[in-house]
């Protein structure tokens, strides 16, 4: 399956606003040309973000292995065939215990196994550390300046606030922020008070730049009345989980984009990939996920392409990459009178997803005498099955569902994971067949890696990552640090080196 980039929708949004064509569906023939580039775009992206804050307060410890590789001179006896660069199998050895190899992947790196980090568990009864509601005059607009005292942070980490309840308010909300940053010195006569101020003019998460050892005061000024503003140390079970470096984009707004969020939804097992659309609006679906495990909490890995989920006993790592079905009919000898538009039908919640079939008029759209929609659904391709859909989103047989006049929009149930090829068909006053195809995939959570933590942890309610890229889970008392190990390999032919990311005793290479 492909890959869709985020930058393939804002390469799209490049068109001519009046060219409804190419700006809309996610698995268009102009969609899968222009992810071509859009993948490179991102990968450079992903990479050069991280060359730009490898320091040591932001190198991300999940990455390159921590720098640490052990590397080994290949013998070139084992170097005679035409790809130096490819073994079929690499085995490391501890004493004799062996562990297969996999080839390391720095921006999607599969964890192999996990242990508890040896610095151990960290006391965190609660990692929220406040809620505060606004208080003050609507009719003024003059709101109470509030104070609170968080104190020390179990873990050093930056402030993690959300802002939600907005309703119609515009915001400017003002935090001042006094304590001492981390790393602290040595001496506590060095350990002076930093003030930060930290703005909040949308809805949703906000990130202080410092770390805190501790925080004194926060002074919040601007929170209107009735609007939420909590912080935590950790963010842990957080309302949704910000996908920083994935901004989103919609073609109605062109130039703008949107802060894209994961969203644990229990009561219909479904994980929802969403964006901020606005200060008024909240978070609206791009994606929905089906999922078999109960999740408690979801982590975005920084500067990767993965994502980790959690169950109470188990660790899942994703690739939260978007996947495309492939597009059979790859082109159309003659333009239709309408053009096919799949969207997610937001207004029909639960465990069962819908889309909406709609039709976007083209120039020649006056001429259309009758239409239908369809769609080829089953699984596997030997089980693909041409069926009619009824104006009720029922489906008919495959040659019933015609009707006349101008296409209306129809309401259609995904009734099981995988891909589903929808077709709008037409004919114009003198019997001509145009039509337009678009394919739509039904996600299901299709992990990388599963890891029983049953074993390690007493349970898990909390998941994230620290400012450090630590990751870390909470199980309602004690925050655990983990350490991820890979039994990965890389190979440098240059020099004919290999480079493992664990110690072993020896290798056997294929």
């Amino acid at each position: 399956m492909t890959q869709r980039s985020h930058t393939t929708q804002v390469l799209q949004n490049y068109f001519d606003i009046t060219d409804v064509r190419t700006r809309y569906n996610p698995t268009a023939l102009e969609v899968q040309m222009l992810n071509l580039a859009g993948i490179e775009l991102e990968g450079l992206g992903l990479r050069a973000n991280r060359e730009l804050n490898q320091t040591l307060q932001t190198v991300p410890s999940a990455i390159d292995n921590l720098g640490v590789y052990h590397s080994s001179t290949v013998p070139s006896s084992l170097l005679t065939g035409p790809d130096q660069t490819t073994f079929s199998s690499v085995v490391g050895l501890f004493g004799s215990t062996p562990t297969t190899l996999s080839l390391y992947d720095d921006t999607l790196p599969v964890p192999s196994r996990v242990e508890v980090d040896p610095r151990g568990p960290v006391s965190m009864p609660n990692p929220l550390l406040f809620t505060v509601v606004g208080i003050g005059d609507d009719l003024t607009q003059t709101y109470a300046v509030q104070y609170i005292n968080p104190g020390s942070f179990p873990v050093p980490n930056k402030l993690t606030v959300w802002l939600d309840q907005v309703g119609g308010n515009l915001l400017n909300v003002i935090l001042t922020i006094t304590g001492i940053v981390a790393p602290q010195p040595a001496w506590v006569a060095e350990r002076v008070t930093t003030t930060e101020v930290l703005t909040l003019t949308s809805e949703g998460m906000g990130l202080s730049t410092n770390r805190w050892a501790s925080i004194s005061k926060i002074a919040i000024r601007n929170l209107p009345v009735g609007v939420q503003l909590r912080g935590w140390s950790m963010p842990f079970n957080m309302p949704a989980c910000l996908d920083p470096g994935r901004p989103y984009s919609i073609p109605d707004d062109r130039d703008i984009t949107y802060s894209r969020y994961w969203q644990i939804d229990q009561t219909n097992s479904l994980l929802h990939e969403t964006y901020m659309v606005g200060n008024f609006t909240g978070l609206e679906d791009i994606n929905t996920y089906a999922i078999s495990d109960i999740m408690v909490d979801v982590a975005v890995e920084p500067y990767t392409s993965g994502m980790y989920l959690a169950s109470n006993g188990r660790l899942y790592y994703v690739d939260r990459r978007e996947y495309q079905p492939d597009l059979t009919f790859t082109g159309l000898t003659v333009e239709p009178l309408y053009g096919l538009q799949v969207t997610t039908d937001l207004i029909k919640t639960g465990s069962t997803r819908y889309v909406i079939l709609s039709a976007q008029p083209y120039a020649n759209f006056g001429q259309i005498f009758n239409y239908r929609y369809t769609v080829i659904m089953g699984g596997s391709a030997s089980l693909m099955v041409l069926y009619s859909i009824l104006p009720d989103g029922s489906l008919g047989p495959a040659d019933a569902g015609w009707r006349q006049g101008t296409p209306k929009d129809v309401s259609f149930a995904l009734t099981s994971p995988g891909d589903y090829e929808f077709r709008l068909e037409m004919q114009d006053i003198n019997g001509t067949t145009y039509f337009d195809v678009v394919p739509w995939r039904n996600f299901e959570l299709s992990p990388l890696k599963t890891i029983d933590m049953s074993s390690l942890v007493d349970g898990i309610q909390g998941l994230a990552f620290d400012s450090y890229g630590q990751l870390w889970v909470w199980n309602g008392s004690y925050a655990i640090p983990l350490k991820l190990h890979y039994d990965g390999y890389v190979f440098d032919a240059d020099t004919s080196t290999i480079f493992v990311t664990e110690p072993f005793d020896s290798l056997q290479i294929t």
